[in-house]
């Protein structure tokens, strides 16, 4: 074999193993993000992550040589506004979630998630459910006409 030949095959496989580091990071920003939406009691929109800034850095623990990640990702309490946030990997330790109103660290996400009630629609609201007319377009009934019957 040629030293082009060797060469060319190292640079594959290297190409190879980065594109499976990154996949495996975004998976695990993306299983993040359902857990922070989750704790926050949000709606993961798109349900992506996008990288917005990567970095060489050191690791914290023992001070080699890792890549920083930066991924976003939008949320709504409401379906309606759209709010974004940051979340901060150093290697695949995630470091924290940076958010304009809120922000929340990695203890955190470990803790059993709290529902909290939503907030009634004050203003009236601007949201219609279409179940109901969609149903009575297509000619169904819905369980709650079914049961006044």
């Amino acid at each position: 074999m040629s030293v082009t030949v060797i060469l060319i095959i190292v640079a594959i496989i290297t190409v190879v193993l980065i594109w499976r580091s990154m996949m495996r990071a975004r998976e695990m920003a993306v299983a993040m993000a359902i857990k922070t939406c989750k704790k926050w009691d949000a709606q993961l929109l798109d349900d992506t992550v996008c990288l917005v800034k990567m970095k060489f850095s050191r690791s914290e623990d023992v001070g080699s040589m890792c890549l920083y990640r930066e991924y976003a990702f939008e949320y709504s309490y409401d379906g309606v506004l759209r709010h974004r946030a940051f979340m901060q990997f150093n290697g695949l330790r995630f470091i924290r979630t940076i958010s304009d109103d809120k922000s929340i660290l990695p203890d955190a996400l470990n803790a059993p998630v709290e529902k909290t009630p939503k907030a009634d629609n004050l203003d009236g609201g601007n949201i219609i459910d279409l179940n109901s007319y969609r149903k009575a377009a297509n000619g169904h009934k819905t369980k709650e006409e079914k049961k006044d019957e």
